[in-house]
This record gives C-alpha cells, structure tokens and sequence, in this order.
C-alpha cells in the first residue's frame, strides 16, 4: 500500500489513518501504528508527540490532498476570478461530467475514502471529526453551489430562487452516492448514471433553457 518513496513521518500518518478508518480511534494504539510501519513506538514519538498529535497530521494532509484536487478541478470557485466565464458557459454536460468526477474521485482515492469513512464513525465522538465532516461534505459543496448558482440567476442561466436552498438540493444526492458507493463499489456504474438523472432533472426545473 504504501511507496518505498514515501518518508517514515507519512508511513505513520498514512497507516493512522487506515487503522483508524478500520477501528476506531480510541481502539488503536500507539504500537499498534509504528508496528504497521515496521518501527518502535519511540521511533514514532520521534515524530509525534502522542496518538492525537498524529491525528492532527491525519486530518491535515486531508485536507491539503482535498484542496489540491478541488483546485486541479478548478473547483476552488471564486465568482470574481479567472473561471466566471467558464462557469457561465458550463453546457449540462459539462456539468454531468464535472460532478461525476468529483464523485469518481471521492470514491476511488484511497486517502478521501478512509478519512471520509472515519469521520463518518468518529464524528459522534470526537469533535475533531465532526468539525471535519461538516466543513467538508456539507459546508464546502453547498458553498461553492452557492456561489456559482448566484452567478448563474445573475447571469440568467437559472431561474431566480433561493441559491443556497438550490445547491443543498443540488448537492445532496451526490453525496449520498458517494456513501452507497463506499459500501457498495458494485454500484457506481449505476450511481454514476443517477447522477446524470439528478442533474438534468434537477436543470429542468431551475435552469432556463
């Protein structure tokens, strides 16, 4: 799983995280991720000071591997930067495309997928990981739709509406693909063409033809 490339301070991060994903927090020890390594636990104090400062590293390179994708994607949308003009001529079937490739890679990324299957368990129990989950699989998709849906009403490509309460509608069934899809990979051909469904439907009543 992990490249002979990779420095020994990631090796920590990256087997934390699948331990994690896979146990739980509190049920994975200190030993039990510097063992995966094929180190000491002092050999991993040497990096990390305890088991939550490790976490910490966790939660981080998430979310720089997270932001470094969204702004490959160009996803990183600002309504007054250099992609206003791309959005306003997005054609639906960019559109199809665009979100099923953030979808593609929620589910294929190895990384996105643990940590997002993480949250998904310890955001009952730490707050951490609930602050995590809101801000990236509810307050970041709905914010972003937000913006470029207001561009869209103002630019007439959508019908006048409650931009918010559109991408939380807009939003929404993806990120329940992405949760069928992590428990049953068997169905992202299906899930793939549901999203296609979801946005035409979803433009045949908000967009303006």
């Amino acid at each position: 799983m992990i490249s002979n490339e990779v420095s020994t301070k990631e090796k920590f991060v990256i087997e934390a995280l699948r331990l994690f994903s896979e146990k739980g927090y509190e049920a994975v020890s200190v030993a039990e991720i510097a063992g995966a390594v094929g180190c000491s636990a002092p050999a991993l104090y040497k990096h990390y000071k305890s088991k939550k400062q490790l976490l910490e590293a966790v939660i981080e390179a998430s979310n720089k591997g997270f932001e470094a994708q969204m702004e490959a994607m160009h996803f990183d949308f600002d309504s007054n930067g250099k992609d206003r003009e791309a959005f306003i001529d997005m054609t639906e079937e960019d559109e199809i495309k665009r979100l099923q490739d953030i979808v593609s890679y929620a589910i294929h990324n190895w990384f996105s997928q643990a940590f997002r299957k993480l949250c998904t368990v310890e955001q009952f129990h730490m707050k951490e990981l609930s602050e995590a989950y809101d801000l990236r699989y509810v307050d970041f998709p709905i914010n972003q739709y937000e913006k470029i849906f207001e561009l869209w009403i103002e630019s007439g490509k959508m019908k006048p509406g409650n931009a918010r309460a559109m991408a939380a509608l807009y939003v929404g069934y993806p990120m329940l693909v992405i949760g069928i899809c992590d428990r049953d990979p068997q169905k992202e051909e299906e899930c793939m063409k549901k999203i296609e469904e979801h946005i035409r439907e979803f433009n045949k009543q908000f967009r303006n033809s």
